[in-house]
């Protein structure tokens, strides 16, 4: 079967693994690569970019070479100190972006480590602007702990709502 647009394997990588299985585009291993692609591309691709404009600025060695003429030549390459970095990541759990909210839970990378997670909580019930505040709150407690302004989330992870792993889950209760 023909491999389906990547807006569409993004779609349905939002969805659980059994509803995206039930499709007629599924491949099997092939999907589930993709969608934990689609899902954490963001985060990757940022520390990537990292990673390279780490390795562009180099370590302090020196590259031999030919100039054209066949003359040798020298090159130094010097590394110069990369600035501490603090990037806060929100996590949500849901069906889709129209569907509501079903979970919030967020973590702070320092230096694109893991330093602080903050566990999630379920959103039930709660109002748009209900989330809006905690998500506020989440960023004004990280800043805090890290005496640091964080005024935004850099990353955001989508998951499904049948990933949640909050105990006592009433969506997981209700299921079985």
């Amino acid at each position: 079967m023909a491999r389906p647009t990547s807006e569409k394997c993004r779609r349905c990588a939002q969805q659980s693994v059994e509803v995206a299985q039930a499709k007629d585009c599924w491949e099997g291993q092939k999907c589930h690569v993709r969608r934990s692609n689609y899902k954490t591309r963001d985060l990757r691709n940022r520390q990537r970019r990292k990673q390279y404009r780490m390795t562009q600025e180099g370590s302090p060695v020196e590259a031999e070479g030919l100039t054209a003429t066949g003359g040798s030549m020298t090159t130094q390459v010097i590394a110069v100190p990369v600035p501490e970095s603090v990037a806060a990541i929100v996590h949500l759990w849901r069906q889709n972006k129209t569907a509501p909210l079903h979970a919030i839970g967020a973590e702070l990378l320092r230096n694109g480590e893991k330093a602080i997670v903050v566990e999630p909580v379920h959103t039930l019930g709660w109002t748009a602007m209900q989330v809006k505040q905690y998500m506020r709150d989440v960023l004004q407690s990280l800043s805090e702990h890290v005496g640091q302004e964080i005024d935004k989330f850099e990353a955001q992870v989508e998951h499904g709502p049948d990933t949640c792993r909050i105990e006592d889950c009433p969506l997981h209760r209700a299921g079985g």
